[in-house]
Order: C-alpha cells, then structure tokens, then sequence
C-alpha cells in the first residue's frame, strides 16, 4: 500500500444568525429559556444557500444548565428546532433554574460537567472518540458547544471544537466508504476542558489521551467523480503531523500522511476542508514493523527502522534492562494502547537522537545497552508480544589516552555541604561525584576509580560542558568525602583522574556531659526519667523521646542515635524535639507495657549542645 501527501483547503464559514428576544422581564424563574447559537457556532450544518450555511439547532438536542449555587443544575430539551434560535424546556418541570445569579450552558447534555457559572472556570465535557457519518454535517452531539453567563433566559452560545470536512472522490466505481480515521500525535478525543472566558480547549498530557478519531459510515458511502463531505469534529490546533485511513465496505483501505514539515491548522467554529483522491485501494493486510541497528558509537546508535500496512505505530526506545523488566511483567504490553501514537516517519535510517521528538534529546551513555522497539497500530486494540518488534544496541564505551584534566575551584564547605566548580576546556563530557570515604575503599587503584565513575548504571554525575557545578547536600557533619572526576574528549578518550580528599566541618559540641539514670525501677515508681549534667552548667536541654515501633523511630532515627544528635544540633525546631529547663521528664499520657528511647542533650549560655546521651527503656 503507498502512502500519499494531501494539501490543504482552509475555508472559515462564516454563520450569520438572527434571533427575536423577548421582553424585558422582572421574573427571575423562567419555564421557557432561548438558546441562540452565535456567529460562528453549529449544532448541525444548513443546506448551502449562495456559498454560505444556515446554522440550526437539530430535533432532539439537549442542554445542560448550572447555576453553580449547591449545584443546582438542570438538563433542557429543544421544544423547536431547525432554526438559529430554539425555545428549550425542562425536561423535569420541577426543576426550573434561577438565573438571578448567572447560569452557564453546555451542550450536548449527555458528555458535560458544568460547573460554576464563572467566565475563569474549567468546563469539563468529552470529545467523541467514535463519531457516526451524517450527509453534509456532523454526529449529532460530537459538536461540544458553551454558553456565555447569562442573568436572564437567553443564552449565546459557542462552539468549543472545529471541523475537518474531507472531500473524498474516486474515478473508481462500485467504491463504499464504511470508515474513516483521523489519527496525530496530539490529544484529539476524549476528556478534556475548557475556559469559556479565552475560549481554549486543552488536555491533561499527563494522561493517556485518544490520539484517534474514528468515523463511522454505517453500511457505507458511495463515492464518485464529484467529492462528497465527511466532516469530522476535532480540537481546534495545529496538527504537524496527521495520518487518514479510509476503509471501505468491501476491506480495501488507503492511507494519506500529512507531508513532513506541513501542518494542518483547525481554527474554533470554522470548516477546515481537505481534498482527497481514492486512487489506490488495497486489500488489508497485516500490520508489520522491522528495525535493524546499523552501527554504534560511544554516544550515537544509527538504526533503520519501517513500518507497513498500518497508518501509526507506538515506539520506544530505553535501557535494555528496564525494557526486558517490563516485558517480562507483561506492563509493556499493558501499556502500549495508551502510549503516544506516531504517523510518521514510516520509514527511518539515521541517528537516536534525531529520529523524532521522544528521542532527540536522548543522552547515549557509553557502555550502556539499549533496546529500540516498535508496535505497528491494530485497529482492534489487541496487541501480543509478537507485534513488538525490536533490536538491541551497545553503546561502544571509552577508551583510555585522553589528555584533558579536571582541575576545581570555588570550593565551599560547610556542615552539611559541599559545592565546587569543576572545568576541562574542550571535554565533551566530565564524569564527577562525591563520595563517602568507605565506598572507595575497595578498589585498588586509579583504573578501578575511573571505572566506577564512567559505569553507565553508576552514580556519576554527567555534563555536557566546560565548566559544571557539583554540589552534595545533607551530608553528615565531619564526614571525610572524596571529589572523583575525569573529562572525556570529543573522541571518546579520557583522561587523567583528579581525585581530592575534603572534610565538612563538625559539630562544636560543648564540655557539658548529659547523664540519663537509667534505673528501671525509678521509671516505674516516679512516672519520669531523669537525668543529670557535669562538667559545667546547662542553660536548657534538648530531647527527643519516642516509642522504639514508631515509625519516626524505625523509618527515621534507629539506623544511628547520632543521626538523631545531628538532628538536635542542626534542626532543633523539628517537631519530635522538645527543650526544657528541667532535668526530667513526665512520662504521664504514654503507653504502658510499651518501649520507649529518649536521647537527651545539654545546652549552655552560648547555644552550643553536648553529646547525647541515650536509654531504651520499658514503661
């Protein structure tokens, strides 16, 4: 099957629309409400009168209404119809809204949330992933439409969508189109909002969004020589990329691609028409997809990759491990419906990182292995392991013999902190951390340390530049760590390792020496704990104390009761610490029969704090 190029008809409709209001009213309950559609809005398409449309409301046609006061809402349906202007009545004859306070409008009535009436507010309605053909307009109530705030019972309102009409023509006789589907990379159906004071619709791009829009054409559509209208309604935007499958009743199919470097742009309210010619039908056939990896460097794979008989395709390109992991778990599979659908390129040989927008700014990492993988689209949503298609890429690692070194500056040190600025003039990359003392323990020399730092699973910090800033924070205080950092020059070649030894500053504990009385008895007979201090007077005491199954103590404090002395020294306000002038405290509202730990610390006149002092105790 060939795939085709199409161009682009861009033709804004304008709707003109006239209506009759009714008197001004003091009444503020209205059984009766009028619904104009505006200038450029449409519930359904009026025949062509001298190159313009009529715009209509359609037999059946139903609205949303929300005061926003306790969410009172209420759903109206169209008592006339055929015209701009419609009178609408509520369905239930109780619930007749007060509009004293502003009311908002939404139709269709079935896929809208309608909050509060507010020109800022978020609206949240669908837009129809299947849409069902109708001869010369749209699906009735594919086409999302919002009212401005209205304090009386007259209601304007606005499209929240656009329109593709697709011309289709043929030379070919007997053709029936049974189904039409509009595919792009962007958010084009399903849940989505939109802001009635700037009249923009947007998408979560968190979420899986329906990259597709399907039109159904029932039994199908005879085409000929003359071009007949399919529209579609979809998200006012700009498509750079767009596919059409065409299927017609007896399962031959075309597909048309947008052409690289063009866009289609679908303005709000307007009809943006796209001529198309069937001229090469083919039988279906099943989807295939082939990628082959062509060479690798230190920090580029080249591959060649296609795609056949489907009009998109999900790709994905990741760590070898990570991609095995998850096929193994079966999430790949799981998740491939829901990933980002491409149209093109169909065809590709050249670089990782210029293939397209998921993976141009990918970092290539020396050593690293890498899968590259693509699942050709079903149109059933059905996919097995056998639809992935994939290959797998090394990337070559770096060899010894570069001569470009690593020197630092600016270095700051303070208790907790270590920042310096590292340079190599013409490195490509500079690996660099810091580290414990221990974790370099074990290895016996300088090729080893060299090795730690480029390992492509390691904990090196990569930068593509000169001169970087590296900085660790949280560290402990008087800790001894190790500045580790190596350049690699534009040919993949790395030099001499710089490797320095620094210190944070410790704590300045004070002379003071903090005595718990760790007597079991005098716990269980006074209700306290106390303790005592030497070596000097203390102006107050820090304390922590807390049940040993707690989670502060088992997720936050057990692993060291010097962490916990380094918590009182640098973050005295967090909130399991307490201070007290006293050299006791009340044990009164804890559990009995339950284990407990209290560290104790002693301040002097100047603020500094002493060593802790511990006891684990049974209360």
């Amino acid at each position: 099957m060939r795939n085709f190029k199409f161009t682009i008809l861009s033709a804004a409709i304008f709707l003109l629309a006239s209506c009759t209001l009714s008197d001004e009213t003091t009444q503020t309950e209205y059984d009766t409400v009028l619904a104009t559609i505006g200038n450029e809005t449409r519930t359904s398409i009026g025949p062509d009168e001298g190159g313009s449309h009529k715009v209509l409301w359609s037999e059946g046609d139903r609205i949303i209404l929300s005061t926003g006061l306790k969410n009172m809402q209420g759903t109206y349906k169209a008592a006339t119809y055929g015209a701009s202007t419609a009178e609408f009545v509520p369905e239930d004859p109780s619930n007749v809204l007060d509009f004293s306070s502003g009311v908002i409008a939404g139709y269709p009535a079935e896929n809208m949330y309608i909050g509060t009436p507010d020109a800022d507010k978020e609206i949240f309605f669908t837009l129809p992933e299947l849409q069902n053909y109708v001869s010369e307009s749209f699906d009735e109530g594919a086409m999302p439409m919002v009212s401005d705030v209205a304090f009386e019972p007259v209601l304007n309102f606005h499209n929240a969508a656009g329109v593709i009409r697709l011309n289709l023509s043929t030379l070919e006789s007997g053709v029936r189109i049974s189904e039409i589907t509009l595919t792009s990379s962007a958010h084009i159906s399903g849940d989505c909002g939109y802001i009635p004071k700037n009249r923009k619709i947007f998408f979560d791009e968190t979420t899986p969004g329906g990259n597709q829009v399907i039109l159904k054409c029932g039994s199908g559509v005879e085409l000929s020589s003359v071009p007949v209208a399919f529209h579609i309604v979809v998200p006012f935007q700009t498509y750079s990329d767009m596919s059409i499958n065409v299927v017609t009743a007896d399962k031959r199919e075309q597909t048309f691609h947008l052409k690289n470097g063009k866009a289609v742009e679908v303005k709000r309210s307007t009809i943006t028409t796209i001529p198309l010619v069937i001229d090469d039908l083919q039988k279906s056939q099943e989807p295939m997809a082939s990628i082959n990896v062509e060479s690798t460097t230190f920090d580029n794979i080249r591959f060649s990759f296609a795609v056949q008989n489907t009009s998109s395709y999900f790709f994905g390109f990741q760590t070898r491990d990570s991609f095995f992991k998850e096929l193994d778990s079966g999430s790949l599979l799981e998740s491939i419906p829901h990933r980002m659908l491409y149209t093109s390129p169909l065809k590709y040989t050249g670089n990782i990182t210029s293939f397209n927008d998921e993976t141009k700014e990918a970092l290539i990492v020396p050593g690293q292995s890498y899968v590259i993988w693509a699942v050709p689209f079903r149109k059933d949503g059905q996919y097995t392991e056998d639809d992935i298609q994939y290959a797998e890429a090394t990337a070559k690692h770096f060899e010894p013999g570069g001569s470009i070194e690593v020197s630092y500056s600016n270095l700051y040190i303070d208790k907790t902190r270590i920042s310096v600025t590292l340079t190599a003039p013409e490195a490509l990359y500079i690996y660099a951390t810091l580290v414990y003392e221990d974790m370099i323990a074990g290895y016996a020399g300088e090729e080893d340390i060299i090795r730690f730092l480029l390992d492509p699973d390691g904990m090196s910090n990569i930068y593509c530049a000169e001169t970087e800033l590296l900085e660790r924070r949280f560290l402990h205080p008087g800790s001894t760590m190790y500045l580790l950092s190596v350049a690699v020059d534009k040919d993949g070649r790395y030099g001499p390792l710089l490797m320095e030894e620094m210190q944070t500053e410790p704590i300045p504990y004070n002379d003071l020496k903090v005595a718990i009385n760790k007597n079991q008895d005098a716990v269980s007979s006074t209700s306290s704990v106390e303790w005592s201090v030497s070596n000097g007077k203390a102006a107050k005491y820090r304390y922590i104390l807390t049940a040993t199954n707690d989670y502060l103590w088992t997720d936050v404090l057990e692993s060291s009761v010097i962490y916990a002395q380094e918590n009182m020294y640098l973050s005295p306000g967090l909130y399991y610490m307490s201070s007290t002038s006293e050299t006791s405290v009340s044990l009164s509202g804890l559990d009995k029969g339950q284990e407990y730990i209290i560290i104790v610390a002693a301040i002097d006149s100047k603020g500094e704090m002493s060593v802790t002092d511990s006891w684990i105790f049974n209360y």
